[in-house]
């Protein structure tokens, strides 16, 4: 935090002294661009975390700047910054750390890592297509139940979120599952060894997730709680939800986390279908913008859940598919959109006159 403190002091300087250069900029007074700085500019403590880890796992500024949709401004600043600290040296064009800091960020992973992490900490063959419970647990006793809108993605989807897990969340700090019947903190827990919580209204949920944490020797703190009821706890980086798909049910979800993430900043995985949305999806939009966050991705049909037959409705859909000639058991017949929200907080708003093509 005190690197961080001393960034921002130093990303303000740098602002100050260089907006001068950029189009459509005016004479404005100190006091005014510190105004605008403070407003909209500086990043939040996270944000400034994974730029750094980018960095240090890249080794190139570009893949920094092409992250977050930036320029070479940015970058030069920010290497600028670390150079000043002497955290860092380029050499041939590339960035070395002087310092290992292997233990303290997590290493993005790509898909196939993931899996390969995931078969030997499970020492088994993995069935993508099933739930992932029943990959953890083939001989589990747990039943997904209507009454919590309860239904597990394919292990496949687990495994695409857990990547773009790791390349969004950059540190070993505390992440929780808000709604865990996907079972994500085990194997998150698994790989990433960061302090892991698992949150649920249903108790045998709950259960099933500490004798799992027993089987393979894991520490994931269970919470019993709703999200339709505020409940203080702790300071979450990361949080994973699954809520229902329709509009009331993602906006309780996404109220209840954004009081429980750091005012330090954060990201959000939230996966979400369009069974109950439809065109409300704009105000759902807004209920996202004023709640503090921003979507930095939204990635359509990469999560997916296979037909099972877990409530009554799915007996109606069953028999009425197969009269027209379509079996549907165990096939994929569920998808949802994983979309990854960057928790900033309240950004005030700020009116100052300026033309259309100015960059401050």
């Amino acid at each position: 935090m005190k690197l961080y403190q001393e960034y921002k002091k130093f990303s303000k300087d740098f602002f100050v002294e260089n907006y001068k250069n950029w189009i459509g900029s005016k004479n404005l007074l100190v006091s005014r661009l510190e105004k605008i700085f403070f407003a909209f500019e500086v990043d939040t403590f996270f944000n400034f975390l994974d730029k750094i880890r980018t960095l240090y796992y890249s080794g190139d500024v570009k893949e920094m700047i092409k992250k977050y949709n930036d320029d070479i401004w940015s970058g030069y600043e920010l290497l600028s910054f670390l150079l000043n600290k002497e955290l860092i040296r380029i050499k041939n064009e590339k960035v070395f750390f002087k310092d290992n800091f292997d233990s303290f960020f997590i290493k993005p992973l790509d898909e196939k890592e993931i899996l390969n992490k995931l078969k030997n900490k499970l020492a088994s063959k993995i069935n993508l297509n099933s739930p992932l419970l029943l990959n953890l647990n083939p001989y589990t006793k747990f039943k997904w139940k209507a009454k919590y809108d309860q239904i597990s993605i394919t292990t496949k989807s687990a495994i695409f979120i857990l990547s773009k897990i790791s390349q969004y969340f950059p540190i070993r700090q505390n992440f929780i599952f808000v709604g865990d019947d996907d079972f994500l903190s085990i194997p998150f827990k698994m790989i990433f060894d960061a302090p892991t919580f698992s949150l649920d209204a249903d108790e045998s949920l709950l259960f099933e997730v500490e004798k799992l944490c027993k089987t393979f020797n894991l520490k994931v703190t269970t919470v019993k709680a709703d999200v339709r009821k505020p409940k203080k706890f702790g300071k979450f980086y990361g949080c994973y939800i699954n809520p229902p798909y329709n509009l009331p049910g993602s906006v309780a979800f996404l109220e209840f986390v954004s009081k429980i993430l750091s005012r330090d900043g954060g990201v959000v995985f939230m996966v979400l279908g369009d069974d109950a949305i439809g065109r409300r999806f704009v105000h759902l939009q807004k209920n996202i913008s004023n709640l503090g966050f921003i979507i930095r991705e939204a990635l359509p049909s990469t999560i997916s859940c296979r037909f099972y037959f877990h409530h009554k409705e799915d007996e109606f859909i069953y028999k009425k598919m197969k009269n027209i000639g379509i079996d549907i058991k165990e096939k994929e017949t569920i998808f949802a959109a994983l979309y990854v929200l960057d928790f900033v907080g309240k950004v005030r708003e700020f009116r100052f006159d300026k033309n259309i093509y100015s960059y401050i």
